[in-house]
């Protein structure tokens, strides 16, 4: 019921991005799409501040992010989302890392904690414009895949079935919300909603190192 549930809601926004991109996602976008679902159903369960899909820009240079979760006490985590099967190793300074899937098939794709890092020096360039000081921001990158096998990643790299406990052990109480700056800024900079700039951040999006194909 789970799955057909989350199919559903992949279809209703892949319905959504026909419209507004005018061009059908490849595959690997509809599982990108699933594997993004996946992670809101847990976040849905802890009852959290969190944005997702957002495109925040700054003159010609663009970043869309899987998901933004703001606690109260302004600690900020931000997530990259892999849907990737097979066993994935890779090291935090590494350009690329490994997927083996299948009959050993080896695939190597961009770093993902240098993909997130992207996405957080935007969020950083955002906040000193808007003078938001005191932030912590935290970098989790989620392998969402059943088939996915994490083999000597870096720490702030997960599975999926760890994301719960994850985020229960992130420090984020506060007797009072002092991250409300912080939601407005997201709010009013977020692009996603505009078909014109999702089409601009699609073509930047092309020229960046994680955007090119996989080699073998």
């Amino acid at each position: 019921m789970l799955i057909l549930l989350i199919v559903l809601i992949v279809i209703s926004i892949i319905a959504l991005r026909i419209k507004v991109e005018k061009r059908k996602p490849s595959f690997a976008e509809i599982k990108g799409l699933m594997g993004e679902q996946k992670v809101n159903d847990v976040l849905k369960q802890h009852n959290l501040i969190y944005f997702y899909d957002t495109l925040l820009k700054q003159g010609s240079v663009s970043s869309q992010f899987d998901h933004i979760i703001v606690f109260p006490n302004k600690t900020v985590v931000v997530i990259e989302t892999k849907d990737r099967n097979g066993v994935i190793t890779g090291g935090a300074n590494d350009e690329k890392w490994l997927q083996v899937a299948g009959n050993q098939n080896r695939y190597y794709f961009y770093n993902p904690i240098k993909q997130n890092m992207g996405h957080i020096n935007m969020l950083y360039r955002k906040m000193d414009e808007y003078r938001l000081y005191g932030y912590r921001i935290l970098s989790l990158v989620v392998f969402t895949s059943d088939k996915s096998v994490l083999k000597d990643v870096p720490s702030g790299v997960i599975h999926l079935n760890d994301l719960s406990r994850t985020l229960s052990n992130i420090n984020g109480k506060s007797f009072f919300n002092r991250s409300k700056k912080f939601v407005h800024m997201l709010k009013r900079e977020d692009f996603s909603r505009s078909k014109r700039e999702v089409r601009k951040h699609k073509e930047f999006a092309k020229r960046a190192p994680h955007h090119k194909k996989a080699t073998y």
